[in-house]
């Protein structure tokens, strides 16, 4: 694996930021409570892809959220959004395991967090004015975070 003198943030590039998809569905009779944060429930889903021939790391982010109600209706909610980062020394930042590669974990950190922060801010805009607007993603260390590297 590459040592830390090898990591370089400068050498990152946040290349690009899209939206996936956004719904939320809230039944007429499911009263949210406002200001109580820790009633509304989430899953976090991040998927990793690698573009070793372009230094390309993308990341797939998906969040759900629910909240019940009466007669076990739920209002619910996800957002999807893709990142891509360029990394100009990509190449000694990974290595080869078997048929996948394994990426340093600074690196990987890094990217996770910034994407993970970034969507943070998205959410906070895309559910502004909406029952869910309360719900501000946590703060948590990016190695804590659950995903899947492809």
């Amino acid at each position: 694996m590459a040592n830390k003198d090898q990591f370089d943030v400068n050498k990152i590039q946040y290349f690009h930021i899209r939206d996936l998809g956004f719904d939320y569905l809230i039944p007429d009779d499911v009263l949210l409570p406002q200001g109580q944060r820790e009633a509304i429930q989430f899953s976090l889903k991040i998927v990793k892809t690698l573009g070793v021939d372009d230094k390309i790391i993308r990341l797939f982010i998906t969040i759900e959220l629910k909240t019940g109600g009466k007669n076990n209706k739920e209002a619910t909610a996800s957002y999807a959004t893709e990142h891509l980062f360029k990394v100009e020394n990509l190449d000694a930042l990974i290595k080869k395991v078997g048929d996948s590669f394994e990426v340093d974990s600074i690196l990987d950190n890094t990217i996770t967090g910034l994407a993970y922060s970034t969507v943070r801010g998205l959410l906070y805009q895309k559910f502004s004015g909406t029952w869910f607007s309360n719900f501000i993603l946590p703060i948590t260390k990016p190695a804590d975070l659950e995903e899947s590297t492809e």
